[in-house]
């Protein structure tokens, strides 16, 4: 008694007290050939009804959003900040194991919400959440976070699109601890499924820097009354 085990969660009890009074052979008829039963879904966002919902697997993401009354999705981010984000031309897609496996954890941004603001939002909560044991996590989650305010400042170029491309793939090849493939994937499921955002933002010139001299020296011109003298070579 009292050990964690596999048994010890609500979904679990759920799915246990339907097959209870149904019996097995109704709980397989639910849900598709792969995935089978129920799921519990805990929705959040931009949505008049939220809440947890039980759903037969094989649901799709239309579906649900009828289910809880949201007829201006922009945007459904699958199992958190670490899961998939979803565009309305995949909204067909179903809740599944062999589709969109999920926790539960779904979130609603409507149309007027800005993705690159969001995916920015995950990207700080990943900075914060990292432990800081292992360097890839450590430092990679800086970096990406770094990228992607570079990018939604405006001053981003396509070389910037390929920097962060790179350092996704090297910090899923190379940090050891799990979730290892989930701290870039707010970058990389909004870059796949919303291209058009990024394209918006990025500058036409071949590199901008990363720092804004100007910005960046504006407090201490300000404070000293004069401009900076311009370095001879």
């Amino acid at each position: 008694m009292k050990q964690p085990t596999v048994i010890d969660n609500v979904e679990t009890y759920a799915c246990a007290t339907r097959i209870l009074q149904a019996g097995a052979p109704w709980f397989l008829n639910l849900g598709t050939k792969q995935s089978s039963g129920t799921k519990l879904v805990c929705v959040s966002g931009d949505c008049p009804r939220p809440g947890v919902y039980e759903v037969p697997f094989g649901i799709t993401v239309n579906a649900l959003l009828d289910l809880i009354g949201v007829n201006d999705a922009g945007y459904v981010q699958m199992s958190g900040p670490s899961g998939e984000a979803i565009a309305p031309k995949d909204f067909g897609r179903t809740i599944a194991y062999e589709d969109l496996s999920t926790g539960g954890s779904t979130m609603i941004f409507n149309q007027s919400r800005d993705v690159l603001d969001i995916a920015l939002q995950f990207a700080d909560f990943f900075v914060d959440e990292s432990c800081g044991w292992c360097a890839p996590c450590r430092v990679g989650t800086q970096l990406l976070k770094r990228e992607l305010e570079k990018i939604v400042a405006g001053r981003a170029t396509l070389g910037d699109i390929r920097a962060i491309d790179f350092s996704c793939a090297n910090r899923r090849a190379h940090e050891p601890l799990r979730p290892r493939t989930d701290r870039p994937q707010p970058i990389l499921t909004t870059l796949k499924n919303f291209p058009e955002s990024y394209e918006a933002r990025l500058r036409p010139e071949l590199f901008v820097p990363a720092v804004d001299l100007q910005i960046a020296l504006r407090d201490a011109v300000s404070v000293q009354g004069r401009e900076p003298v311009a370095q001879r070579g």
